[in-house]
C-alpha cells in the first residue's frame, strides 16, 4: 500500500492528473498525462517494470570465479542521493496535502538550496508554500482580487451598521438640514510606515537596495493578511486593508522602476 502511495505521488509530482476510475487489478486510482485522454495505472506499470528489472538483472549475473570477483564495486553519489531523498519526500508531503484538501500548482519552488518542487497552496488561503522549505509566495494577482473584495465587504458592513445604529431625524432636523450646507467629510489619516532596510554606504548597490526592499514588502504582506485573518474590529480591518493596498502600489512602483 505503501509503495502504490509513492509510485501515486510520483506521478503527481510529475505532472499527471488523478481520474475518479480505479484499476480492475490493484484497485488504485487511474492517472492520465495532463495533455492526453487516456488514462492508465502507473502502479501495475511501475511494478511490472520492476519485476523485469529484477529478472534481467539476476539472468545477466556473471558467474564468480574468485572471491574479489564476487564483491561489487561501490559507487556512490552523495549528491545524487541526497536529491533523491528530497524527490521522495516531496512527493509523500505533497500527497499528504492534497489529500487535505491542497491543490497542487504550475509553479515551482525558487529557493536556491531546495529543488524545484511543485507549490501547494490551500483553497482558502492566498499565500502557496513549498513542502519542502516551508518558503511561502504571494502572487500579486490574486492577492488585489481579493483585497478588493474585502474592502467592499467591510464598507457595505460599515454602511449597513451605520444606517442600524443611526437615529431618526425629526421634522425640525430635517428642515435644518436642507437650508444648511454639509461641511465635506474629511478621510481618517492612516499612518503607515513600512521597514526600509538600511543601506550600506559604501558596498551597497541600488539594484541589491531594490531587491532588499522588495522581500521587506512582501514578508509585510503576508504579515498583513495574517493580522487580517485574526481581526474582530471593523476600524482594525479597514486600516489593515489601506496598509495591504499601501504595499501592492509601493511594490508595483518598485516593479516598473
Amino acid at each position: 500500500m505503501e509503495q502504490a502511495s509513492n509510485i501515486l505521488s510520483g506521478a503527481l509530482l510529475s505532472g499527471m492528473t488523478m481520474t475518479d476510475k480505479e484499476c480492475k487489478t490493484c484497485q488504485s486510482p487511474l492517472m492520465r498525462p495532463r495533455n492526453s485522454k487516456l488514462s492508465h495505472c502507473v502502479v501495475c506499470e511501475e511494478l511490472k517494470a520492476t519485476q523485469a528489472e529484477e529478472v534481467t538483472e539476476t539472468n545477466n549475473l556473471p558467474q564468480a570465479t574468485t572471491l574479489e570477483s564476487q564483491i561489487p564495486a561501490k559507487h556512490s553519489n552523495t549528491s545524487e542521493e541526497d536529491h533523491f531523498a528530497k524527490k521522495s519526500r516531496a512527493s509523500e508531503l505533497i500527497g499528504r496535502k492534497m489529500l487535505q484538501g491542497y491543490t497542487m500548482l504550475q509553479e515551482y519552488c525558487q529557493n536556491p538550496s531546495c529543488i524545484p518542487v511543485p507549490l501547494v497552496r490551500n483553497s482558502k488561503d492566498m499565500i502557496s508554500s513549498c513542502v519542502l522549505c516551508d518558503t511561502q509566495y504571494l502572487r500579486e494577482s490574486d492577492f488585489s482580487s481579493e483585497l478588493h473584495g474585502k474592502m467592499n465587504l467591510v464598507n457595505s458592513s460599515q454602511v449597513e451598521s451605520e444606517a442600524k445604529t443611526a437615529p431618526q431625524p425629526s421634522t425640525e432636523q430635517i428642515k435644518i438640514e436642507h437650508t444648511q450646507k454639509s461641511a465635506p467629510i474629511e478621510e481618517p489619516i492612516i499612518s503607515t510606515t513600512l521597514p526600509i532596510p538600511a543601506a550600506n554606504n559604501y558596498s551597497t548597490n541600488a539594484s541589491n537596495i531594490k531587491v532588499e526592499l522588495e522581500s521587506t514588502i512582501t514578508q509585510k504582506l503576508i504579515e498583513f493578511n495574517n493580522m487580517l485573518k485574526l481581526s474582530q474590529n471593523l476600524q482594525e480591518t479597514q486600516d489593515l486593508l489601506k496598509c495591504i493596498e499601501l504595499a501592492i502600489n509601493t511594490l508595483n512602483t518598485l516593479k516598473r522602476n
